[in-house]
């Protein structure tokens, strides 16, 4: 911190403190471990390779729900779920993006973004809101499907 200005990692883990409680408000069993002050925060889909991200973005002001592919073929799966895209984004109710292979990474992305979202300000239930929108039904639409 300098200036008295919260670190990003301070504000990422309190935004995830204020979703883990949002959602647990609201009853939805997806954020059941701790954050360790990270951009994203990670939940298991049941499968090994697979798994639901919530990341945030404190300089691009972004919010992103993603699958994170990293089997021991990532592009084979990613091509597998890619042919069942018009199924995922129908139970989703929205458009992905397909980003496939992650710059400087080993895995694969399908991801949601929302845009212009900046976790420093004091109201943060709208951001909580798109959450609680899009992550049980990332969940319930991916898991069957892996």
């Amino acid at each position: 911190m300098s200036n008295g200005t919260p670190s990003a990692r301070s504000l990422e883990g309190q935004f995830w403190d204020g979703l883990k409680q949002h959602f647990k408000t609201y009853g939805i069993n997806l954020m059941t471990h701790n954050h360790n002050n990270r951009n994203y925060y990670n939940i298991a889909l049941g499968k090994p390779g697979f798994r639901l991200n919530f990341a945030v973005n404190t300089v691009e002001n972004w919010l992103r729900c993603e699958i994170y592919i990293y089997t021991k073929n990532p592009q084979s799966d990613f091509s597998r779920l890619k042919n069942a895209q018009s199924q995922i984004e129908k139970g989703i109710e929205t458009s992905l993006t397909w980003e496939g292979k992650v710059p400087n990474g080993e895995g694969y992305r399908i991801a949601l973004y929302n845009h212009n979202q900046d976790i420093r300000q004091s109201n943060n239930n709208p951001k909580f809101k798109w959450f609680e929108d899009y992550g049980p039904k990332f969940f319930q639409t991916f898991k069957p499907i892996i």
